[in-house]
C-alpha cells in the first residue's frame, strides 16, 4: 500500500512501510536543515515543500527509470520532484537521497548554475551525516568511490566548461568525481572566492564571467597543479557543526487508487 508522509519541507509518496517511511521523510528534513546550516546559513529558509516518491526497492525503481538509485527531475511547469529508491531499511545509506536534495535546494538559491557545480555540491553532500542524539553534522566526507578515482580524468577546464553531461556510465562517474573534487577543494581553500562566485550566478552573471572576477588569480593550470598535489595527499577535510534540528510535525495518509468506472 501507498503512504502519503507530509513534514514541514517534504511530501513523501512511498510504498515504504509506515515506520520507515515517517523515518525517512525525518532523516530528508536533517540532511536538507544540515546543508541550509552549511552553505546558506544566512539566507530565509525556501518556501514549499518538495514532493518524493520513494521506492521500496531499486527493481520497483527501475521499472520507471532504469539504472539509477535516485534522480532530481525538473520538468517546468511540473513540480520539482525526488524519485529515490533502496531506502526500505531504518538507516540505511541515504547518500543518494542527500545527493538529489541538495539539487533541489541549490536550485532554489541559484536557478541557473553550470554542471561542474551543481554536481560538486550534490556529490560534497551525498556523505553527510547528523547525529540526532548528539547535534553533530559533518559533511565534505570523502566515500570510497570519490577519494579512489579523484586523479583520474577530465582537466578542470574540461569539467568547468561542461555545458553537458557525459554520457551515463563511466564517463559520468568521472565527471562526478572530478566536479566533487573542484568543489571540495575550493569549499575548505578557497572558501571567501566560491561564496563570491554563488553570489555572481545568483545575479545572473554568466558563469565564465563569474569565474573570473571570484578567481582571478586561479587560472585553469594552476588550478590543475593545485588539484593534483590535493588528490595526491588523500587527506580531505570535513567540516562539523552543533545543529539543533526540530523537524517539526509529521502527518500520514493512506493512498487509494480511484475507484475503476465502465
Amino acid at each position: 500500500m501507498w503512504t502519503e508522509v507530509t513534514s514541514p519541507h517534504f511530501v513523501v509518496r512511498t510504498d515504504l512501510p509506515d515506520a520507515a517511511g515517517e523515518a525517512l521523510a525525518r532523516r530528508l528534513e536533517e540532511a536538507r536543515a544540515t546543508m541550509l546550516a552549511v552553505s546558506w546559513p544566512h539566507e530565509p529558509d525556501p518556501a514549499g515543500r518538495t514532493h518524493v516518491v520513494a521506492f521500496r526497492s531499486d527493481r520497483e525503481l527501475a521499472a520507471v527509470r532504469h539504472g539509477i538509485l535516485g534522480e532530481w527531475i525538473k520538468q517546468p511547469p511540473f513540480r520539482p520532484t525526488l524519485l529515490l529508491a533502496g531506502t526500505s531499511e531504518l538507516g540505511e545509506d541515504d547518500s543518494a537521497a542527500a545527493h538529489e536534495i541538495a539539487h533541489d535546494v541549490s536550485h532554489r538559491f541559484l536557478p541557473f548554475q553550470p554542471i561542474w557545480y551543481s554536481e560538486g555540491l550534490a556529490t560534497f553532500f551525498e556523505a553527510l551525516t547528523y547525529d540526532r542524539a548528539t547535534g553533530r553534522a559533518r559533511v565534505g566526507v570523502a566515500t570510497p568511490g570519490r577519494a579512489l578515482y579523484v586523479g583520474r580524468g577530465w582537466s578542470s577546464e574540461a569539467v568547468i566548461r561542461a555545458h553537458q553531461y557525459p554520457p551515463a556510465g563511466r564517463a559520468l562517474g568521472i565527471f562526478e568525481v572530478r566536479s566533487w573534487l573542484i568543489f571540495h577543494y575550493l569549499f575548505f581553500n578557497r572558501g571567501p572566492q566560491l561564496a563570491v562566485f554563488a553570489d555572481r550566478l545568483r545575479a545572473l552573471t554568466p558563469w565564465d564571467v563569474a569565474w573570473d572576477q571570484a578567481f582571478p588569480d586561479l587560472p585553469f593550470a594552476k588550478l590543475d597543479h593545485e588539484l593534483d598535489g590535493y588528490a595526491s595527499d588523500h587527506l580531505f577535510r570535513t567540516a562539523t557543526a552543533q545543529l539543533t534540528i526540530v523537524v517539526g510535525a509529521i502527518a500520514k495518509r493512506p493512498l487509494r487508487l480511484p475507484a475503476h468506472r465502465p
